[in-house]
């Protein structure tokens, strides 16, 4: 009982310290297409992730994007303070690329644009 007690605990901490390598969007201030820390101003990169309390009190984390020294990179998901997503789409060197698809509040459906090069095709 003492060793499975144990073995749950060590298991809770490997999960929780994990956590703390996470960068949350939340605590973070974009200037420029970078993201700095709040207070040190000091420049991070790596996977973004938003908090979102829900109804029930619970805590959800969703994943946003990647940042590198490049700026903005990969698939990129935007999410509305409720945890609803309010926008989706891919950025290559800080830059919108193909199709991006935007939603309401309310989940609908709001708009979808195909971006090449920079130029926006509705």
């Amino acid at each position: 009982m003492f060793h499975r007690s144990l073995l749950f605990f060590a298991s809770i901490c490997v999960v929780l310290a994990s956590d703390d390598k996470k960068l949350y969007i939340n605590s973070l201030i974009e200037k420029e297409n970078a993201f700095f820390m709040l207070f040190t101003n000091e420049q991070v990169f790596g996977e973004l992730y938003k908090t979102f309390k829900t109804d029930q009190n619970l805590i959800k984390n969703k994943f946003i994007g990647q940042v590198t020294r490049k700026g903005k990179n990969g698939n990129w998901k935007i999410w509305w303070n409720n945890g609803a997503k309010k926008a989706s789409g891919y950025y290559s060197n800080l830059k919108k690329e193909g199709v991006w698809v935007e939603w309401a509040k309310d989940g609908r459906k709001f708009s979808k644009a195909y971006y090449e090069k920079v130029k926006l095709f509705i």
